[in-house]
């Protein structure tokens, strides 16, 4: 049996953070949300499922493909879309956006405010097929609650999260963050780039595969929390 992870790190008026944790058994891939309506399930997001399998298939089995362009954007707009619908399983923690959701509707891309990464994943003992860490973050102490920052309850919405997805061979890290100025750190993201190949936003024109480097178990569990990790270290300087 396979596990599906969640933490959201919310950050109390007193700044202190709590951390709640909800693991659900089975293959998070075989579950099931209701939270798209019938056209938009029927159509364009069906339409981008098979634009994207015909690379997803060279992926999950670890064989050779020239990812141009075209099929990064392709991939990057179907993980974004996994994501997003994903973030359902426990809504507490949903941090993308409505503009965030609503770019990727009208234009069928990832939005702008996403990082992702790809790489070549040889499993042994890694038990993870899914894990999901968000948090809020603001760039002032000083920040006023607004009503579309806050739940019903008074707890911060998150605004930030990372995303690990595991199919077969392809390991997938989703990070997304409403602020240039963090999303693009590359403090934060140092140990994610040196490992895996960024598709969004697309770094280069095409990208061979699989690469030289193939991720253990070790480095996928590393790579998993590394942001996460390095958001909690940076946290006072930008203001969490």
């Amino acid at each position: 049996m396979s596990n599906h992870n969640s933490t959201t790190a919310i950050l109390n008026p007193d700044r202190s953070i709590d951390k709640v944790a909800k693991r659900w058994g089975g293959d998070p891939r075989s579950r099931r949300l209701q939270i798209v309506c019938g056209p938009c399930n029927h159509h364009w997001m069906s339409d981008l499922q098979s634009a994207a399998k015909p690379i997803i298939i060279p992926l999950i089995a670890g064989k050779s493909i020239n990812l141009t362009l075209e099929n990064q954007k392709i991939l990057a707009a179907w993980a974004a879309m996994s994501v997003i619908c994903a973030e359902y399983f426990y809504p507490k923690s949903a941090a993308v956006s409505v503009t965030a959701r609503r770019w990727l509707y009208q234009t069928h891309t990832a939005p702008n405010d996403f990082r992702i990464w790809i790489g070549d994943f040889d499993r042994k003992e890694w038990v993870p097929h899914w894990g999901h860490s968000s948090v809020r973050i603001s760039l002032s102490e000083y920040e006023r609650p607004q009503g579309w920052t806050v739940h019903p309850d008074g707890t911060p919405r998150v605004n930030t999260q990372t995303t690990v997805f595991v199919v077969e061979r392809l390991f997938i890290l989703a990070y997304s963050c409403p602020f240039p100025e963090i999303l693009h750190n590359e403090k934060i993201v140092e140990a994610v780039d040196s490992r895996l190949s960024q598709i969004w936003p697309p770094r280069h024109s095409f990208l061979l595969w699989p690469p030289a480097d193939t991720l253990s178990d070790r480095s996928a569990d590393n790579l998993a929390g590394s942001i996460f990790s390095r958001l909690d270290e940076a946290g006072t300087a930008f203001g969490v």
